[in-house]
């Protein structure tokens, strides 16, 4: 992915869970695996359903 090489880190949570390293990284992975894949947030992928506050 080399033509994101020059763009900064500013993490971004893929719509298929994983994290990207910027929108760039994003887009091209999405454009690599032929699927569409959004921005669902500005910051790393977390587990959902987790407990937070568990006793």
């Amino acid at each position: 992915m080399d033509s994101c090489r020059n763009q900064s880190v500013s993490l971004v949570c893929g719509s298929d869970g994983n994290t990207y390293s910027n929108e760039c990284q994003l887009k091209l992975a999405s454009c690599y695996r032929q699927r569409r894949i959004k921005v669902e947030y500005h910051s790393e992928c977390h587990e959902r359903g987790c407990a937070q506050n568990e006793a």
